[in-house]
């Protein structure tokens, strides 16, 4: 399980981000309790800082941000993946030659108006809605459902057009190359293997390393207290 916290200015500058990370375990009970003491040291520094939440559709990530933000969106390159899968069942697969075909011309519309306009993916919902009679596959029919289900019940997160605006970012991208820096690079080696606790403080040195001042933090703190 790998976060980030990150700071920006107001014209969306990216100032300085905290990574964190946790080795596998049942429920992520280890990284929200740490994530959410980070949290609350940050909030206290910043009291009046409004904050976001960015992550893909799983439910425990936004009950989690739910609690601790105050507001949340669906990272956008996530919801393309629907928008693609979407275009998949409705046109079929990709044909040969690089012409421009009815199913690129609907994913560019689709993705550019989802981006810059307000509703965007609500009217896609209703675009897809109106597709349904056409699919005469019932697993396409299906699957399709379930693509209009789960960008239903992500609507309200899917405020890009807004969050552009005011130049807040739209994807989880810091988060995601955390997911390589973090963990790819240094704990996925050829014939590496880990137990629970030695992963875990690997990751939590590595995390001190990737922070900005923190590694140097971590070594003042323990030349001044020792180890307990």
């Amino acid at each position: 399980m790998v976060g980030t916290i990150s700071a920006l200015n107001s014209e969306g500058e990216l100032l300085h981000t905290i990574y964190l990370g946790e080795a596998p375990e049942q429920g992520n009970d280890e990284f929200y309790t740490s994530f959410k003491k980070e949290w609350d040291l940050i909030k206290a520094g910043f009291p009046n800082a409004l904050t976001q939440g960015i992550a893909d559709g799983a439910p425990s990530n936004w009950k989690f941000l739910d609690e601790i933000t105050d507001y949340q969106i669906l990272d956008f390159y996530h919801l393309s993946d629907y928008i693609h899968k979407a275009a998949h069942l409705i046109f079929g697969q990709d044909p040969k030659g690089k012409k421009k075909n009815e199913k690129d011309v609907f994913l560019e519309y689709w993705h550019h108006k989802i981006k810059y306009q307000s509703y965007g993916v609500s009217r896609l919902i209703e675009t897809l809605e109106q597709k349904l009679p056409e699919i005469k596959s019932r697993t396409a029919s299906t699957s399709l459902r379930s693509v209009i289900k789960y960008l239903t019940n992500q609507c309200h997160r899917t405020k890009y057009a807004r969050e552009l605006k005011a130049k807040r970012p739209i994807g989880s991208g810091v988060t995601e190359a955390a997911s390589k820096t973090l963990i790819k690079q240094r704990m996925c080696g050829s014939g590496m293997k880990w137990s629970h606790m030695g992963a875990r403080n690997i990751i939590h040195i590595r995390a001190l390393v990737l922070t900005n001042g923190r590694f140097e933090q971590f070594w003042q703190k323990i030349l001044r207290y020792g180890i307990n």
